[in-house]
């Protein structure tokens, strides 16, 4: 499986979408396969974005619980929510040929923010 940053991204903000207190379970929204959605859960859990359990003998196969965001989690949204970032993002590190990493992601998503905050002052 490779990792998509752009499903990643979904299970994010779907995340966030959920009322306090309240468990993220439904990914039927998203288009992607169950275990493909479940493997980027666990991708994100372990990148320290979200909190999530899982069930089953593996976290591919079977089934993922997402307990709440991380402030680091919140912190890689409150750029990664924003198309025109995201997107501009993901086109630098491209012409770059930089992988698309979590970590790169918010160094890029930081920067661009950064420099449009700039273009205000």
């Amino acid at each position: 499986m490779k990792r998509d940053m752009d499903l990643l991204r979904s299970i994010l903000i779907l995340t966030e979408e959920q009322p306090a207190g309240q468990m993220a379970q439904d990914f039927s929204s998203l288009k992607a396969e169950q275990q493909e959605i479940i493997e980027h859960i666990w991708l994100a859990d372990r990148a320290g974005l979200l909190e999530a359990v899982f069930a089953g003998n593996s976290p591919g196969n079977g089934r993922a619980v997402i307990k709440r965001l991380t402030p680091a989690g919140h912190d890689f949204l409150a750029h990664a929510r924003q198309s025109v970032l995201w997107s501009k993002a993901k086109e630098t590190a491209a012409k770059a040929g930089v992988g698309l990493t979590v970590d790169v992601m918010k160094t890029l998503l930081t920067s661009l923010a950064n420099a449009a905050l700039g273009r205000l002052g």
